[in-house]
């Protein structure tokens, strides 16, 4: 799986890919946009841990197109 990380105010991007053979634990800061994709076929695997509750009243979402990534 690809993630690609931007960073709104210095309009800086970072990508992280995990797989199999490259487990990772990803830390997503305030004001930090992410997107990610699937790279393997037929299935991707991510795990997403918390100890809140997911309120989707606090979800900012964009379209894809307005983030300059070629992805």
């Amino acid at each position: 799986v690809k993630f690609v990380f931007w960073n709104e105010i210095t309009n800086t991007f970072r990508k992280i890919t995990i797989g199999d053979s490259a487990y990772n634990r990803i830390t997503v800061g305030p004001g930090v946009w992410f997107g990610f994709t699937g790279l393997s076929s037929p299935t991707n695997l991510i795990a997403s841990f918390t100890d809140i509750i997911h309120d989707s009243n606090e979800v900012d979402r964009r379209e894809i197109s307005d983030i300059n990534f070629l992805w």
